[in-house]
């Protein structure tokens, strides 16, 4: 057998070590040390400023608002107010354009003021709210007579549209006046309604209704309330 060459010095393997200063060596073992328990405060301080926040939203949209507040506005611009009074409370009408709407903020000064702004419409006084689906009809703001259809639930096959108004009897949570909303939008299977003197809270950012009740048809259509009482129908301007 043939000995190896010996290798020369500018043949033999290369192996490049620099040591690690001692400068590097201690950050790096700082970094180890105390990275994950800064990760974990900055994480823990990131969940409480998000929990602050959801529970001052939450909290603000589930409380009753004072008398007066501003509750939210519908997508055609009407306004929707808290009715959550108190002993010192005033009494007074409300006006739109000079024309009557009711009592400030209750259910029916909504409705009138809604058919008021969106369609020149108005309806007579009434004495209680689930008297409005005993009218024969409503009114121009110029006095002149508007046909409507009224549709009782779970027995008319015709659905509400936007702008109808949806009467309770004097029934459960609803007792001794009834109640009266305005439609304010309709799918297949729920309708959106603005309402005031029931919740009387704030609404969440980007909404605009009070709330949203079940809708089934078939064929004829029937409105499921959130809360104990009897939906009458809703009342249908003839367009």
């Amino acid at each position: 057998m043939t000995p190896k060459p010996a290798q020369t010095k500018s043949q033999q393997p290369f192996h490049s070590h620099t040591p690690r200063s001692p400068y590097l060596t201690n950050i790096i073992r700082l970094i180890k040390r105390y990275a994950p328990p800064i990760l974990l405060t900055i994480s823990l301080v990131a969940t409480f400023l998000q929990t602050s926040k959801f529970h001052k939203i939450t909290s603000k949209h589930l409380e009753p608002a004072p008398f007066g507040t501003l509750l939210g506005t519908t997508l055609n611009g009407v306004q929707v107010f808290s009715c959550n009074s108190t002993a010192t409370s005033p009494i007074e009408p409300n006006y739109v354009n000079g024309i009557y709407t009711g009592e400030k903020w209750q259910c029916v000064e909504l409705a009138r003021r809604y058919l008021i702004i969106t369609q020149n419409i108005t309806f007579d006084s009434i004495e209680m709210a689930y008297d409005i689906f005993d009218l024969p009809n409503f009114q121009g703001i110029d006095g002149s007579s508007v046909l409507i259809s009224k549709h009782k639930n779970t027995l008319s096959t015709t659905r509400p549209v936007v702008g109808s108004l949806l009467i309770w009897a004097s029934q459960g949570f609803y007792v001794p006046t009834g109640h009266v909303a305005v439609i304010t939008h309709v799918t297949d299977d729920f309708v959106e309604i603005a309402e005031q003197n029931v919740q009387d809270t704030v609404w969440l950012p980007n909404q605009h209704f009070s709330r949203r009740l079940s809708l089934i048809c078939s064929p004829t259509c029937t409105i499921t309330d959130t809360y104990e009482g009897e939906i009458l129908g809703w009342m249908t301007v003839k367009q």
